[in-house]
């Protein structure tokens, strides 16, 4: 009778351990799955947030219709360039005009 006892509480426990054993996996596979989902719940918000408040109404500002309508201030406001560095620009194409009449020149009096 002892040994109908005990091979029957080792039947029990085997299958306990067989049911932890599945829903230990069962969970392992559900945090696996909501880790993937997590990822692209995160990236399809940002995808949508970034679309809905960054990217619509663009058209709007960078539209040919829109520019028309704008006064030549304010689309020199938006399209120019620096004050300072217009300056350094005009500073710079100076210099290459000299240097070039420069190298003009002594070419000139290496060639004679």
């Amino acid at each position: 009778m002892n040994q109908v006892v005990q091979a029957v509480m080792k039947s029990k426990a085997t299958t306990i351990d067989m049911d932890t054993f599945s829903i230990e996996d069962a969970l392992d596979c559900m945090r696996a799955i909501y880790k993937v989902q997590y990822k692209t719940f995160v990236a399809n918000v940002t995808t949508q947030v970034i679309e809905r408040h960054l990217v619509r109404g663009l058209e709007n500002i960078v539209s040919p219709l829109v520019v028309v309508k704008m006064s030549d201030s304010e689309v020199e406001a938006i399209a120019s360039e620096q004050t300072t560095t217009k300056q350094q620009r005009i500073m710079l194409v100076s210099r290459v005009r000299i240097l070039g009449e420069g190298l003009a020149i002594f070419q000139e009096l290496i060639g004679s």
